[in-house]
């Protein structure tokens, strides 16, 4: 791994991240972990959503938010960029009329013909443009319409097993393995633009005040489980294929000789705010 020369030839930088996961949606359907219940609970209750709201789900990926507010009642409408997820999302949710999607990016989107009650982003705020996203959620919701982004994060573990497993990163070149800091784990944080997911809804002008959710869970992760999510991740797939097998490849041994799993344990971030007038 070490033949890299540089971060361009080992990332490349023509792919776009942000639908990048299309190539392997099935894959990201059924590894990456799951939000719990008591999130949308708490989502449900912050926002006060009547039995049959309508609600947009940006970046909704394979759908993994929309079918709980689906399974609840609502009508969701979800924007998500890459076709190849757009269509496990829609084929999870065809047994319902009260699901749609829009194959466009947020920014791009026309918008509703009538205001949303809700809008939620789970895992993917990040992608939407820093610059209008706030605005276009703003303009998306109705009066005391509610916004909340959310995502699950792994904790950083310092056991042996971690610890040999950043030793297989440290093959990489230093301005390389820069990219991998925060993606290492199964899971990732939502990037943001300020100095904190709250901070981003004040300076945006566009919500009032911020509420809060954390909640933490354990998952046990196999090594097959935990490359199969590292296959998920934008970073990663923007590695050439060899170079990319060698890195899974040696993880996955670390992992096995360590019993062939771990527990790892998550933080489910949310932030939520209603629609400024």
């Amino acid at each position: 791994m070490g033949r890299y020369l540089n971060r361009e030839q080992a990332l490349d930088p023509t792919r776009n991240q942000s639908t990048i996961f299309g190539e392997v949606a099935d894959l990201y359907d059924r590894s990456r972990p799951a939000y719990p219940a008591q999130l949308f609970d708490w989502i449900g209750v912050v926002s006060n959503i009547g039995d049959s709201a309508l609600v947009v789900d940006v970046g909704c990926g394979t759908g993994k938010s929309s079918e709980w507010f689906v399974r609840n009642g609502h009508t969701v409408v979800g924007i998500e960029p890459d076709h190849r997820m757009a269509a496990i999302a829609s084929a999870k949710l065809h047994h319902s009329n009260r699901f749609t999607i829009e194959t466009v990016e947020f920014q791009n989107w026309l918008g509703l013909t009538a205001p949303a009650d809700l809008v939620i982003s789970g895992q993917a705020w990040h992608w939407a443009d820093p610059l209008t996203r706030f605005r276009s959620a703003h303009a998306t919701l109705k009066n005391q319409g509610w916004l909340c982004v959310f995502w699950n994060q792994p904790e950083v573990h310092s056991d042996e097993i971690h610890k040999n497993i950043d030793k297989v990163y440290d093959l990489l070149p230093s301005d390389v393995k820069q990219a991998f800091h925060d993606t290492r784990l199964p899971g990732s944080k939502s990037a943001i633009t300020a100095a904190s997911p709250a901070d981003e809804f004040d300076e945006s002008k566009c919500f009032g005040s911020v509420k809060r959710f954390n909640f933490s869970w354990d998952l046990e992760v196999t090594s097959q489980s935990h490359v199969e999510n590292l296959l998920t991740q934008s970073t990663h797939r923007l590695l050439p294929t060899e170079y990319r097998s060698r890195l899974l490849n040696e993880i996955a041994d670390v992992i096995d000789s360590h019993g062939g799993s771990y527990i790892q344990t998550f933080n489910t971030h949310a932030y939520a705010a209603m629609r400024a007038t």
